[in-house]
């Protein structure tokens, strides 16, 4: 279903927009995404930390091509008050 057609929709459930195979964090991370109220809609900082993104940043990760990941540097902060850690590909 185009992105288009849930604004005009309104409220969807994201379950039954997305294969049952998707994975939750990846539902939960899209629904954070398309938030309609821009201070309640997750920054690109806010995103990266996401639990989705959990295994990118677990040690040894590679991608599906069997290619290890570039090396990074460490950027730690505080986002909404919060504080984050995120790898910087360097």
């Amino acid at each position: 279903m185009p992105l288009l057609a849930l604004v005009e929709i309104g409220n969807v459930d994201l379950h039954q927009v997305f294969r049952p195979r998707t994975a939750a964090e990846a539902i939960d991370l899209v629904s954070k995404l398309l938030e309609y109220t821009p201070d309640v809609r997750l920054s690109a900082v806010e995103a990266m930390v996401q639990p989705f993104f959990d295994e990118l940043r677990a040690e040894g990760a590679k991608m599906p091509n069997g290619k290890e990941f570039r090396r990074y540097s460490t950027l730690r902060g505080k986002v909404r008050g919060q504080a984050v850690t995120i790898g910087l590909l360097s």
